[in-house]
């Protein structure tokens, strides 16, 4: 298998993860075969991610600082919503399920792929199927990514459609212009 390096690869496809279960695993084993034959992948998780995994992917992360440890003690219902601007969509998250955790990983992989100096990033989440997104749409979101900064789908929550929100899901950005809605996001105080 052909491996991307830093100095090659003009696409990043991050993967952020929570290998719990067997079938997690193997998605996501699944998912970085696929996409590491023409693109640069990074996992991210804040769960321990086993060898077999983060050897397959160009590169891994595992922040052990899990910020949803203890998170119900700040709500008594259990439930947060959160939204982050991104031009003119905005990001939404139900916490404590996993948004402020995700988005925490989200941010790092975002900071490494400017560091890399990559010019597209794609966020594609270990559960999507490959007969949902593979290959070829992501070959379609580089070529809407030619005339525009973003390529989102809207969110659709209970079978409403939210046009001032998009699915956190998958998404593709350039990266020639900054993000500001990370840079302040340091603690859950922030979030």
């Amino acid at each position: 298998m052909k491996r991307y390096d830093v100095k090659t690869a003009e696409d990043l496809v991050f993967i952020p993860c929570h290998l719990n279960t067997h079938q997690k695993i193997e998605r996501t084993k699944e998912l970085i075969n696929h996409y590491s034959k023409d693109h640069f992948v990074l996992i991210g998780s804040h769960y321990v991610i086993p060898e077999e995994v983060s050897s397959l992917a160009d590169f891994s992360f595992y922040d052990k600082n899990n910020p949803m440890v203890g998170v119900h003690e700040h709500c008594n219902n259990g439930k947060i919503f959160s939204w982050v601007k991104i031009g003119d969509r905005t990001l939404s998250k139900i916490i404590p399920n996993h948004g402020y955790a995700h988005m925490l990983l989200l941010k790092t992989a975002y900071y490494l792929s400017l560091g890399w100096q990559f010019k597209r990033f794609h966020h594609i989440n270990y559960d999507i199927p490959l007969d949902f997104f593979n290959l070829t749409k992501l070959k379609e979101h580089n070529n809407i990514l030619e005339k525009y900064f973003a390529v989102c789908y809207n969110w659709f929550d209970h079978g409403n459609l939210f046009t001032d929100r998009f699915d956190a899901n998958i998404f593709s950005f350039n990266l020639n212009q900054k993000i500001s809605a990370f840079l302040n996001m340091n603690t859950y105080a922030d979030w």
